[in-house]
């Protein structure tokens, strides 16, 4: 892998890191009303095996105005940079005779708690330094994006972990004042010896919706036997339902009717969207 020379000296290097980890602590999250998009800074490095040459990426991180019609993006824009200090006259060969793996950047989002995607910007052969830029889109906002500098993983790497595979990773958290709910739902359960009925029902408060998705997670060996309203499909132990043809659309202050049936425990707290905002929980009836 070629890299160029940078000429950073020891103690600068070494306040290097202390600038990115003052700013790791301080700039990671801000408030703002819900409306206003924010934008926030992320710098994270890794040093390599040769405990010389530095993998270093900063940039930021900006909410996109809401649009009625896409789901809820960011747009991540930053630099990717390979860089080896200088000599140290007080240390004549300061690198260890080691090659240097290859590494990428990974970006992973997620949401009210749950998992909804990950980016990778690798850092290509022969490249020193480098700009990337790409959008982020999914159909709940993402509030938390953890930023590192990692390994590349293979087939032959499955079994390697984050803390293990990675560098010191940043945590940035979108801060929203609580605005008035877009939505709300109810859902009801009744259960049986090895089986459950769920129902559930979305209120639109704001203006005219043109889709909704609910996400349900389900306990261990449940499973469902007849969705009615609604599209679905399973992704391990979450059950995703979306909008059917005729019920995609949901004027102000309409309602949605869904429901399933199941085998096992009846299943946890849905998570509702409309239009990619968050619709508020009432109380189970």
């Amino acid at each position: 892998m070629e890299s160029f020379i940078h000429p950073f000296s020891k103690p600068l290097k070494i306040l290097l890191m202390a600038i990115t980890a003052l700013a790791a602590s301080l700039l990671v999250a801000a408030p703002a009303h819900a409306q206003d998009p924010q934008t926030l800074p992320f710098s994270v490095q890794d040093p390599g095996e040769d405990d010389c040459t530095i993998f270093y990426s900063d940039g930021q991180i900006r909410q996109n105005a809401r649009s009625t019609h896409e789901p809820p993006s960011l747009t991540v824009t930053g630099r990717k940079t390979i860089a080896i200090p200088g000599v140290d006259p007080e240390q004549p060969h300061p690198c260890l005779p080691h090659p240097n793996f290859d590494r990428q950047v990974e970006f992973r989002f997620s949401g009210a708690g749950m998992p909804l995607g990950e980016h990778i910007v690798p850092f290509e052969p022969g490249e020193s330094s480098a700009e990337f830029e790409f959008d982020f889109a999914s159909h709940l906002d993402a509030d938390t994006v953890t930023i590192a500098i990692c390994l590349e993983q293979s087939f032959e790497d499955d079994g390697i972990t984050w803390p293990s595979r990675c560098g010191e990773e940043q945590t940035i958290v979108f801060e929203t004042i609580p605005g008035d709910p877009h939505c709300e739902h109810f859902h009801s359960v009744v259960q049986w010896d090895g089986g459950f009925l769920f129902q559930l029902s979305i209120t639109l408060l704001g203006p005219a919706s043109t889709g909704w998705q609910v996400e349900i997670g389900l306990p261990e060996g449940g499973a469902v036997n007849s969705v009615w309203n609604a599209e679905w499909e399973q992704d391990d132990s979450t059950l995703i339902l979306t909008e059917q043809s005729w019920n995609g659309t949901i004027g102000t202050g309409g309602t949605v009717q869904i429901g399933f049936t199941g085998s096992g425990e009846p299943p946890l707290e849905p998570l509702v969207s409309v239009d990619g905002r968050r619709c508020a929980p009432a109380e189970v009836r």
